[in-house]
């Protein structure tokens, strides 16, 4: 198949340089056509015509009068082009002396290379596009098709769809979604307590759990009042409602009865400039790679990190607004009731905000931060926190991501009181916090339905006022995700954790040693677990 263009290429190269040189020689006027052709064209020629009249022959003497390109005589000298081949004489605009053949002479001289070697390449392409094209393919082609486009993939199937409300509810611009999130861990420590180190929400251990159930209401609209709300329940609506402050009293947590308002906040987009959004209520907070589990955010791994659980708050209640400042710059700011609080306890107010940089399409970087009192009555001391999280996503398959969190909390201890006079403080705690951590996750996507994550993070508790004692912890966690169904996916990891005390609980002590532990502690922790999610 390839002889015939390969072999009608070189000929075409062959013949291409001396056919270059014998056009260059005609152009230069050194060549004379024979007679027969003489005649021919002046038969072709004879005639008429609005720009020369009629032409009885070039006089080669008179080179001033004829086209250096064609021959044929101008009637205008004035005028450069020649009114049949509209080039240039000598083809560069200069017009010869009469009997001035040594600058005729010269002038060619130095042209002929330049054209020869235009024609040249000019005859070369065209013998490779005529010399490389099939018979059949000379023919006039058939009008061309649009490609069809891909088939759309499939939706999971929803009981929504399924009692047909999911029409009427769009209409007015609501929508109903869910998700449902089950998990089994083993812990190769076997702790006595059955409980995991560091685990939030698979916190049993050779348990299965009912990790979530979240249903999602919300109406999400331009042009009006919109609103979000999240039901959940099982292990994470414990975990969450635990942290949760509802009341005055600081015991009064949801985290007996699996379920928990994890958000539900009213929004509204004024039209001031690119748009002014506004959001009043409880919400995730804008801190951390993770979140709690939605349906349409499942995280990149079963268990969540340290960071997660112990570094930065769930939730906020309170005001926040975002602003469009342009189409790569953005801007959070609000007031908040505190960490995980819907009722202020102290006489201090907090604040959160956020800032999001695109620089480019595959790269983004988000700065948030929260100040503001959080011990209770204790409106002199202030916790601060800041996260840096950068997203890098060159291509459809990577994913890269670095979570950054520090945070220091001053004058966390209350003031001293001497008696006989407790109600006159004689000055306050001194004691400061600090704690800090940092998270990296490699996301690849092997198909569309294939995926794996390898997530490592290390978190230092210089104070011990997060996990309980002082420490420098890390984890490194390789997760596998299949999507079985639209809709379904199967996930299985394994991770360890290691910290720098004896922190993870073993099995019970056959004879353990009076006030000292009952059960063995080791530095590390080894852990498998696999998730069946189910979102619509």
């Amino acid at each position: 198949m390839w002889l015939l263009p390969l072999s009608i290429l070189v000929t075409a190269g062959a013949l291409s340089i001396p056919l270059s040189r014998y056009l260059a020689w005609i152009m230069d006027g050194h060549y004379h056509a024979p007679r027969l052709l003489r005649w021919f064209e002046e038969r072709l020629d004879t005639g008429p015509s609005p720009l020369m009249g009629t032409w009885s022959g070039c006089v080669p003497s008179v080179a001033r009068s004829c086209c250096s390109r064609c021959g044929r005589p101008d009637v205008a000298p004035a005028v450069k082009r020649c009114p049949f081949c509209k080039q240039f004489r000598w083809h560069c605009g200069k017009w010869p002396q009469q009997n001035d053949s040594h600058g005729e002479k010269e002038h060619m001289r130095k042209n002929r290379k330049r054209i020869a070697g235009r024609w040249g390449v000019r005859m070369l392409v065209w013998s490779m596009m005529l010399g490389t094209v099939p018979a059949g393919a000379q023919e006039t082609p058939p009008p061309a098709t649009e490609e069809a486009e891909a088939p759309a993939k499939p939706s999971p199937w929803s009981p929504v769809e399924a009692v047909r409300l999911a029409g009427p509810l769009k209409d007015y611009g609501w929508e109903i979604h869910g998700l449902l999130a089950t998990n089994y861990t083993y812990n190769f420590n076997e702790p006595a307590s059955g409980k995991n180190g560091l685990l939030l929400m698979n916190r049993k251990a050779d348990h299965f759990d009912l990790d979530l159930a979240n249903i999602r209401i919300q109406r999400v609209i331009d042009g009006g009042i919109g609103f979000v709300t999240d039901l959940n329940f099982g292990k994470t609506a414990e975990v969450v409602g635990r942290s949760t402050r509802w009341c005055e009293d600081p015991r009064c947590g949801e985290s007996r009865n699996s379920f928990e308002l994890s958000q539900f906040y009213l929004t509204y987009k004024f039209p001031l400039g690119n748009g002014l959004t506004v959001k009043a209520g409880k919400w995730v907070t804008l801190h951390g790679a993770e979140v709690i589990k939605t349906w349409d955010n499942i995280n990149y791994n079963i268990s969540n990190t340290i960071l997660f659980g112990y570094a930065i708050p769930f939730t906020h209640t309170g005001l926040l607004f975002n602003y469009l400042l342009t189409g790569w710059l953005s801007l959070d700011a609000g007031f908040i009731v505190g960490w995980d609080n819907l009722y202020d306890s102290n006489d201090g107010k907090s604040f959160t905000g956020g800032l999001t940089i695109t620089p480019t399409s595959t790269l983004t970087f988000y700065a948030a931060g929260t100040v503001g009192p959080e011990q209770d009555n204790r409106g002199d001391s202030t916790r601060g926190l800041f996260t840096l999280l950068t997203t890098y996503k060159p291509t459809d398959k990577w994913t890269f991501i670095l979570d950054y969190n520090h945070a220091d909390e001053t004058n966390l201890l209350p003031p001293f009181r001497i008696p006989p006079s407790p109600a006159k403080p004689s000055g306050r705690g001194t004691r400061d916090a600090r704690w800090d951590g940092l998270a990296g996750y490699v996301i690849y996507h092997f198909t569309d339905k294939l995926s794996g994550t390898l997530r490592a993070e290390f978190f230092d508790d210089v104070d011990g006022v997060r996990a309980g004692t002082k420490q420098t912890m890390w984890e490194i966690t390789p997760t596998l995700a299949y999507q079985l169904l639209p809709g379904l996916t199967l996930r299985v990891e394994f991770r360890h954790d290691e910290s720098s005390n004896r922190f993870f609980e073993g099995r019970a002590l056959a004879h353990p040693v009076p006030d000292g532990p009952a059960t063995r502690l080791f530095p590390g922790q080894d852990t498998v677990a696999w998730e069946l999610v189910y979102a619509f």
